[in-house]
């Protein structure tokens, strides 16, 4: 149970670094 939850965190991680640095290059 406890390695299902880790993956489904590092997954939403992962998500909001790209949209960040998207928009950052974006804006640029």
């Amino acid at each position: 149970m406890p390695i299902r939850s880790s993956s489904a965190r590092w997954q939403g991680t992962l998500t909001e670094g790209s949209g960040t640095i998207r928009t950052g290059k974006g804006g640029f």
